[in-house]
């Protein structure tokens, strides 16, 4: 489906939503994530170091084995964080697109008279590639031509 261009001026106020949903997006799942891996680094740290500690104290390992397995409690807690960070992140970007994103983008279709798949299109060629605001995108696909968006 070919469409038709749009104005300069509607399509330069397109691309400022664009980019301001986007950041939206962007901006609460990238604080969600940072919290929750901060929280996750930080509970967790405190009992690894503490069975560690305690296991050298009793004797049950040198200090040797209980720096290495110090190490190896700590990157497994890492990659748990990262985890429940990302986990964290799409929830939140998922909330967002719901609450705040979509009534924004009604709103603006219902004064532009665009329709959701016509802007949905345009958009997600607005958009540089793994942008937030194109999970929620739905545009039309010209496989048949081999053009992108």
């Amino acid at each position: 489906m070919n469409q038709a261009p749009l104005p300069p001026d509607q399509l330069e106020e397109l691309r400022q939503l664009a980019g301001t949903l986007n950041e939206r997006l962007l901006s609460a799942g990238s604080s969600s994530a940072e919290r929750a891996f901060g929280i996750g680094c930080g509970l967790g740290l405190v009992p690894v170091i503490a069975i560690a500690f305690i296991l050298f104290i009793l004797g049950v390992v040198n200090l040797i084995l209980a720096v290495v397995v110090g190490v190896l409690s700590l990157l497994f807690l890492v990659s748990f964080a990262a985890l429940l960070a990302s986990i964290a992140r799409a929830n939140v970007v998922k909330r967002t697109y719901q609450s705040d994103v979509l009534p924004a983008i009604e709103q603006y279709l219902i004064e532009s008279g665009m329709s959701r798949v016509e802007f949905d299109t345009r958009v997600a060629e607005l958009l540089p590639g793994g942008s937030p605001l194109l999970e929620f995108l739905s545009p039309l696909r010209q496989a048949e031509s081999g053009e992108p968006g």
